[in-house]
């Protein structure tokens, strides 16, 4: 799964940004036909989002809301797809320690009544074995899971930060060709 989730990214484009920050630097000097033609050519989510807001505005400023609105409903899906199956990999870091230990304290409690110190030794011996089998698996997959959100995270801030600066025109901070 997450040989996948990376497959997807890269897929994807999260991270490469420099297309969709030229396009907008375009844009802002006027140059709208350049502008959509740099978009088109990076391959990117942030790219993409790029395209849309140019193609969008040429249906003229009376629409400038309605772009804004649908604009945000595409980075929120573009932001859902990339946080897909990414629950079902923290619950598995979180349960993994806790899975192994389930089994060793079954066997301990088989012998019921009879406790047999060998099963009960051998069953201690086993939980401090299995627990540290499930934080092998815990470890480095919670460190994957906040490097995907972090991705995640720092994809959604460029997108947010793309539109604000495309309707605003970046005056507080225009962007460098």
């Amino acid at each position: 799964m997450i040989a996948a989730k990376v497959l997807q990214f890269t897929f994807l484009g999260v991270g490469r940004l420099n297309n969709a920050r030229k396009a907008l630097a375009v844009w802002l000097d006027g140059h709208p036909y350049d502008a959509k033609a740099i978009s088109a050519r990076g391959k990117s989510i942030a790219a993409d989002i790029m395209l849309k807001l140019i193609q969008g505005s040429s249906r003229g400023k009376a629409q400038a809301d309605v772009l804004k609105e649908d604009v945000e409903r595409i980075c929120i899906q573009r932001i859902n797809t990339l946080r897909a199956y990414l629950r079902l990999l923290d619950m598995i870091a979180q349960t993994a320690p806790l899975i192994d230990m389930i089994e060793a304290f079954q066997a301990i409690q088989g012998a019921r009544a009879a406790v047999d110190p060998s099963v009960l030794a051998g069953g201690i011996w086993v939980t401090p074995l299995t627990t540290a089998v499930g934080l092998a698996v815990t470890i480095p997959v919670s460190a994957i899971v906040g490097w995907f959100d972090s991705r995640i995270e720092a994809e959604q801030s460029e997108m947010e930060a793309l539109a604000a600066a495309f309707f605003t025109g970046a005056i507080a901070d225009p962007p460098v060709r």
